[in-house]
């Protein structure tokens, strides 16, 4: 039996002391996330020192960045470097550059740009980590109480796949994109159905806008409204499903003009909210208005709904017929081939390994245990709360596990359910009379389900930590900041070098590279896994057609190891073996002690 003291809602007293203890935990909170600040800054003192950047696209938006503060226009977020003199447009959103360049603008006068951008580099992953712990805190605060509600901040800390989207050098989107998940459920569950809905529609419109990694969440949350509104059996409802579409295709359609150059606005892109995508939701915003005096009966509503759906669904298909479900449409079938199915993030469950499997699901599969004890034991509107949580949790934990990119956001949604069974757990062991059944029952509590004990389970099966494997191949290394910028020893040029470290190349050096892993530039990365999969003759023709006068290769890892298995006779497996062709010269620079440079003969 569930104790009630678990799921009641809290007393709610006089105003004063209300607005006592929500200081109270405002501070508690604040002390809380500014001792895992410096925890955080402590343990990878030694990254930031040597600025060692977790992944290449914290490299690239840096760039992007730079290039804005420099004058590249708000609306031009191309990356003239890549690929020169065509350049690539990048797919990414000017409203996370906004944090870093905000950081920057700030210290650059005392610290140069350089100390700037790397305190932004800390400062703001951090920032991130803060918004979600306060976001976990409200949303679990709303669904149990407010002592669990800091529990859950505090093991946002201990919560593997969030945590390592927040740490120091972390800039990229995807810390943000697990915080603006936990505010739109945050908001979804309000008791005020059009303020409710309102909110969600904006922080969902904002999230899609920095990815539209978050589209399947985002349908998730749609769906959930809709299916609110036709149950409903009253009128409540209907202001939570009208404000939420129309909030949605709203705001979609303002940060659409406001960050994309009216010279795109006609072209239909599969991997950002382009027209087509805002057209469809500002059909469904219009369409909720018209719903909106439906009876309130289920199967007038349900008709209506999914008429609704089915014109929007027409809508974008006849304005982007190519793209489909796949952002990734236009991807050339080479470069999806030996880049894309190898990229771990966007691999289905079956095949991560069992350490980075089991970090993307353990927890998850906890939290809906937890969850739909919880749901079953509610009543009323608690109810309601927990059916709603429960089933964004279930569609992103179905999400991870085609998808292990959405396993950040998994893990985060888990926290509340798993803390119900955690508590539901510690209650009963405490319950016991028999020291030694009380003892070890709590224990056992805290080690079942603990949001970190799937990592710790998998590592001891595995033997191996994954990150440790994947950072132990070659590519990483030798990309020191000194080995890159003893480069800009060599003139200005347009370099061949393996897309991982192309936006190492980027950001610490003056040269330009031909391609990165970047999905964009659709022809640089084509023609550079040619040059690495073709003979001698054709790699030259290639690399003198892109004016290419140096390649530089860091170690001979895994990329290679793709070429290679492709084209055992291809230049990149005649690298790997030392068996450089005539027409490479070594080039000695240096300062550098790890990156091998060869210049292109004329």
């Amino acid at each position: 039996m569930i104790h009630a003291e678990i799921i009641a809602p809290p007393v709610v007293g006089d105003a004063p002391a209300r607005s006592g203890s929500r200081r109270r935990i405002a501070l508690l909170l604040i002390g809380c996330w500014l001792c895992a600040c410096l925890i955080l800054t402590v343990i990878h003192w030694g990254d930031i020192q040597r600025l060692r950047y977790w992944d290449s696209d914290d490299q690239l938006r840096l760039v992007e960045v730079r290039d804005w503060l420099m004058g590249q226009s708000w609306w031009d977020v191309s990356q003239r470097r890549i690929n020169p003199p065509a350049g690539t447009l990048m797919h990414w959103s000017r409203l996370i550059d906004l944090p870093l360049a905000a950081v920057i603008l700030l210290l650059r006068p005392l610290l140069g740009y350089d100390g700037a951008q790397t305190v932004a580099s800390v400062v703001v992953p951090l920032a991130t980590l803060g918004f979600t712990m306060a976001m976990i805190a409200l949303l679990t605060r709303r669904l149990l109480d407010r002592e669990t509600a800091i529990m859950a901040a505090l093991f946002v800390c201990a919560t593997p796949n969030v945590l390592v989207q927040m740490r120091p050098l972390r800039v990229d989107h995807h810390g943000w994109q697990i915080g603006l998940a936990l505010a739109a459920l945050f908001a979804l569950i309000g008791d005020r159905p059009l303020r409710a809905g309102l909110t969600t529609g904006a922080i969902t419109a904002l999230w899609l806008r920095i990815s539209l990694e978050g589209l399947p969440l985002a349908a998730s949350l749609a769906i959930i409204v809709g299916l609110r509104w036709a149950f409903d059996r009253g009128q409540a409802e209907r202001a939570r499903f009208a404000g939420f579409f129309a909030s949605l295709g709203m705001l979609s359609a303002i940060l659409f003009v406001a960050t994309i150059p009216r010279s795109q606005w006609p072209l239909p892109w599969c991997d950002i909210i382009s027209l087509p995508h805002v057209a469809m939701l500002a059909t469904a915003g219009l369409g909720s208005l018209l719903l909106y005096r439906l009876p309130a009966r289920a199967l007038p509503r349900l008709v209506g709904g999914g008429a609704l759906a089915l014109v929007c669904l027409a809508v974008y298909h006849h304005m982007a017929p190519r793209c489909g479900v796949d952002p990734f449409a236009d991807l050339d079938p080479l470069v999806r081939k030996i880049w894309f199915d190898s990229v771990p993030e966007g691999l289905p469950i079956w095949k991560q390994s069992l350490v980075s499997g089991t970090l993307a699901v353990g927890y998850p599969l906890v939290g809906l245990i937890g969850a739909t004890f919880a749901w079953r034991a509610s009543r009323s509107e608690a109810r309601m709360r927990w059916a709603c949580y429960l089933a964004l949790l279930l569609a992103a934990t179905a999400g991870t596990v085609l998808v292990q990119r959405i396993s950040g956001a998994a893990n985060a949604l888990a926290l509340p359910g798993g803390l119900y069974l955690l508590l539901r757990w510690l209650k009963r062991a405490r319950g016991q009379t028999n020291m030694l059944k009380r003892v070890f029952g709590t224990a056992g509590a805290v080690l079942l389900f603990a949001p970190v004990t799937p990592a710790l389970a998998a590592v001891m099966v595995d033997g191996l930590n994954t990150a440790a494997r994947d950072n132990a191949t070659a590519d990483r290394p030798c990309a020191t900041v000194g080995n890159l910028r003893a480069l800009n020893l060599l003139p200005p040029s347009n370099l061949l070098a393996p897309l991982g470290i192309g936006p190492a190349i980027l950001l610490e050096t003056h040269h330009s590279v031909l391609a990165t892993n970047h999905h964009r530039n659709r022809v640089g990365m084509v023609d550079e896994a040619r040059i690495f999969m073709s003979a001698d003759d054709e790699a030259l023709r290639l690399i003198r057609a892109h004016a290419i006068r140096y390649l530089a290769i860091c170690g001979s890892g895994a990329e290679f190891g793709i070429y290679a298995h492709y084209s055992p006779q291809g230049l990149a497996a005649r690298l790997r073996n030392h068996r450089a062709p005539a027409w490479l010269t070594p080039v000695s620079v240096p300062g550098n002690d790890g990156i091998a440079v060869w210049r292109i003969a004329d």
